[in-house]
Order: C-alpha cells, then structure tokens, then sequence
C-alpha cells in the first residue's frame, strides 16, 4: 500500500520497495510492476542508495550514472523518470531505497518529493515493526519449549520423589499403629 501510494503521489505507474544485499537488488514490494530480484550491478537503486539522500532523474537515459543501466536501455526495462529514497534506520543503517519510475520523463514538484521521504520512513518504520515482531515471535517460541521442558522436568522430580515419600508415609502409618517399634528394625532408623 505504500509503494502504490508513493507512486500515485508522483503521478507514475510503477514503484517499489528494495533491500539491497551484498549481491542482489531484491524487491519486496512493487505496484505496477511485478517483484523481481536482480543482480546489485544492474540495479539503479545500488548506484545511489549508500549515499543516504533522495535521487530524482528527469530522464535516466540523459544522466551519465544510469544511461548504461539495462533498466535504462531497454534490456531490462526502458525506465526515463526515476526517483529513489533511501530506507535508513535510526542507526545509521541503508537497507535498501523506496523508488518509483516511469517510462516517461517528469519532473515532479519538491513536495511531491518531500512527502516521498516521509512514505520511505514509514517503510523503514514497517520493517523495523515486522522485524521486532519476528523477534518477539522467535522468544515466545523459546519461551514454550523452555516451560515444556521445565513441566517434564517437575513431572520427572515429582515421580522421582513420590516413592520415597510413600516409603517414608508407610513408616509413618506403621509407627501410629505400633507406637513400641522394636529397637534394631528398619523401622526405627526413621523415627
């Protein structure tokens, strides 16, 4: 929803949501196109994000870093308009870039743009939301099997102990029926 969002708030039909790993562009979201993983070395967004501020092309095909690009040449796509956020966290860390694009030249206004960043950090603030979650999911789990071992253990402990108290309960009951219990019987060592 928020990469159709952002590109409908830049009037183009195509946007997406990339994280950019060592070797691969890898899109986690799209609208307008379908989500795809490509290598780092053709990916338009890889050439800018680490620069951690917003890139806006009128025309790709005219700027000397994306003419090349097979999303720029017709061998992948034929991508004119091109805009791309950088998804930072908080710490400091790129993740990836929210883009959006279009076959045709634009020029969209600054506040178009402005609003652009603002959809990227509600990105960044989703994934960190799914990424605690995850988290937080991983320790319940750790949780369960750790109080699943803890109840066999006490199961364990409890029988373990049951048939020395129940020894020590049978003494008990003969020394209340016979309170004069020979001295030197198994039955005195207890009492």
């Amino acid at each position: 929803n928020l990469v159709q969002l952002a590109a409908r708030l830049c009037a183009v039909p195509y946007g997406v949501v990339n994280v950019i790993t060592e070797g691969q562009q890898i899109q986690i979201a799209a609208f307008g196109v379908d989500a795809k993983v490509c290598s780092r070395e053709d990916s338009m967004c890889a050439q800018v994000f680490l620069r951690r501020t917003t890139t806006v092309v009128r025309d790709a095909s005219q700027d000397p870093r994306f003419a090349g690009n097979p999303f720029v040449t017709g061998e992948i796509a034929k991508v004119r308009f091109y805009a791309s956020v950088p998804l930072q966290t908080a710490s400091g860390l790129v993740l990836g870039s929210l883009c959006v694009f279009s076959d045709d030249a634009a020029s969209p206004q600054a506040a178009q743009i402005a609003m652009l960043e603002v959809l990227a950090q509600q990105v960044v603030e989703l994934l960190e939301l799914q990424h605690r979650t995850l988290q937080l999911n991983d320790a319940l789990a750790e949780l369960r099997r750790s109080n699943t071992a803890l109840g066999d253990f006490a199961g364990r402990v409890s029988h373990d102990l049951r048939i020395p108290l129940t020894t020590i309960l049978g003494y008990v009951e003969l020394a209340e029926d016979d309170p004069d219990i020979p001295q030197g019987s198994a039955a005195a060592e207890y009492f």
